[in-house]
């Protein structure tokens, strides 16, 4: 007889014997408990992707309108018709590179604009962030009072955003 062959029939019942052992083991799982934690594994995934975390909307800001009316604070404002937008903003288009006025398609988008009264200070306003969260569009702006001028401006900034967000309601 060979030595290894020796060696092998010493070793071999052993290792039979774990693996009967562990399949034994296997069969004593008791069903209920694996149906319990395989629907705590469902319910803990379904949780993880339904988080309310706030998501980043996609906006772009339209050049070369202004504001027609007067505001008295800041005010936001979410327009949904052409006919809505032309009642609060007119086109400010010049000649020449950039002059012509952003192109919205209502059909597809709606606006998001922040309207400040007017002032004598040239204002920096800014969109910073327009996010969901809940059923809600929160916006965040920011406003530099840069330096005190001869005539009054009215700052404003407006967004096109998808109109998959039109049901929103708008925050800031």
């Amino acid at each position: 007889m060979h030595i290894s062959s020796f060696v092998f029939r010493q070793v071999r019942p052993n290792f039979v014997y774990r693996i009967q052992a562990q399949a034994k083991d296997i069969r004593k799982i008791n069903p209920f408990r694996m149906k319990h934690f395989l629907m705590m594994m469902i319910v803990a995934a379904l949780l993880l992707a339904c988080s309310n975390k706030p998501r980043v909307v996609d906006f772009k800001e339209t050049d070369n309108y202004f504001y027609a009316g007067k505001v008295q604070h800041p005010t936001l404002l979410k327009i949904t018709t052409q006919a809505d937008f032309d009642k609060h903003f007119g086109i400010a288009a010049f000649m020449g590179d950039g002059g012509k006025a952003t192109e919205i398609d209502f059909s597809k988008q709606f606006v998001v604009a922040k309207v400040l009264p007017e002032t004598d200070t040239l204002d920096d306003l800014k969109p910073v962030a327009l996010t969901q969260e809940s059923g809600r569009l929160h916006l965040t702006s920011t406003v530099k009072h840069v330096e005190k001028r001869g005539y009054t401006i009215q700052p404003c900034f407006i967004l096109i955003v998808d109109r998959k967000y039109v049901d929103d309601e708008l925050t800031e």
